[in-house]
């Protein structure tokens, strides 16, 4: 066995143990799955996880495809949308990249939300969305789409009262 995976192995059987124990993850677990993250691999799409998206209105879903949230390093998810849904003003500090997988994908641009100013895009489209610009969305079916950023990310909402993790 090459050096590098006895190193691991040692590394990865204390810390499962510290784990097993009760303790949290150790750096070189966490460095160790990082660097697994990094490797090339495919993404089965039938295998995707969808959870809710706490950083939207209740009845979205993220599958995170790449990366995540608080990483500083490429990201990319797939967020679903139902019909009848809109998310409010809000901007976020990464430029993103946004295509269109299934439905008509909206983005409206400014600090009010105006369904009339809301421009739709196909499966196919793909739309560049600078950091810090204040956008929206509309969804009056379906829709799927794929963002792809340089991490971290967050959502910041224009008006405070509009974001769903303030709200009981």
């Amino acid at each position: 066995m090459p050096m590098r995976f006895r190193t691991l192995s040692l590394v990865a059987l204390s810390c499962g143990a510290f784990v097993v124990l009760g303790g949290q993850p150790c750096a070189a677990q966490q460095a160790a799955a990082q660097q697994s993250a990094r490797q090339p691999r495919a993404i089965e799409l039938e295998k995707l996880t969808w959870v809710d998206n706490p950083n939207i209105p209740a009845g979205s879903k993220i599958a995170w495809l790449v990366g995540g949230p608080g990483q500083a390093a490429l990201y990319t998810f797939r967020v679903r949308f139902p019909g009848n849904y809109r998310v409010m003003p809000h901007t976020h500090p990464d430029d993103r990249v946004y295509t269109v997988v299934s439905g008509n994908w909206s983005i409206g641009l400014g600090t009010t939300f105006d369904s009339a100013a809301a421009k739709f895009y196909p499966p196919g489209a793909v739309y560049f969305l600078p950091a810090n610009t204040p956008h929206f969305h509309l969804s009056p079916s379906e829709s799927v789409a794929q963002v792809t950023g340089p991490g971290p990310t967050a959502t910041v909402y224009v008006n405070a009262a509009d974001d769903p993790r303030r709200k009981p």
